[in-house]
């Protein structure tokens, strides 16, 4: 189990940089744009003052401390449509190419055929995803941090960490679903007979 389980994490390792890649640059982004945006938060808030009142509260859209705090700005902007996004795509992905996956593509026979009952290897699964999820949401959450300290920007690291229990607990919700509903679908795969072929006209009867 511990074999499979930590082949599976050095399998999905590459797939994990990326989306780190990509988190973490928008997170950059946002840290160093930050100050910028801070001096001009007056001139922003008269500007969204001119919008009609009306069209700002049906879409809910306040700027009340939005530029006061970098959590509030890295809530607005990044933690409240980027991150989830990136994170359903991360956990969307490897919930399809876990169990499923290896059904799909011929490679569930080779499995099962090692010395190690399903319950262990769907434990291995589903233990793997939890700590590429876990290591997701722990470095593109706190890579915040360092960044913070480079471009000197204050910050507060427990907003940053009630950030990513709930996004955990969301992205762990994603997960269980997908992998109900993946493995509900009828899934079709096939399965090569390999028969002896007999060359010629025929047997001919002595």
């Amino acid at each position: 189990m511990l074999t499979l389980f930590l082949k599976t994490i050095k399998n999905n390792r590459f797939s994990l940089l990326i989306y780190l890649v990509i988190s973490i640059s928008f997170v950059w982004m946002y840290v160093a744009l930050f100050p910028t945006m801070q001096e001009q938060a007056e001139k922003l808030k008269q500007a969204f003052e001119s919008y009609p009142q009306a069209l700002m509260k049906a879409f809910n859209i306040s700027f009340e401390n939005f530029f006061d705090t970098l959590q509030g700005f890295m809530a607005g902007e990044y933690f409240s449509l980027l991150w989830p996004i990136i994170m359903i795509i991360l956990v969307l992905s490897y919930s399809a190419s876990a169990i499923a996956g290896e059904i799909e593509a011929g490679t569930i026979e080779l499995l099962l055929a090692q010395p190690i009952s399903r319950l262990k290897i769907f434990l291995a699964k589903y233990f793997s995803g939890i700590v590429i999820i876990v290591a997701f949401i722990a470095i593109s959450n706190f890579s915040v941090v360092p960044l913070a300290v480079l471009h000197n920007v204050d910050y507060k690291p427990e907003n940053f960490l009630t950030m990513s229990i709930l996004g955990f607990l969301f992205a762990f919700a994603i997960c269980d679903v997908f992998a109900i509903l993946r493995n509900l679908q009828p899934t079709t795969h096939n399965v090569q007979v390999f028969k002896p072929h007999l060359s010629g006209a025929g047997i001919q009867a002595a």
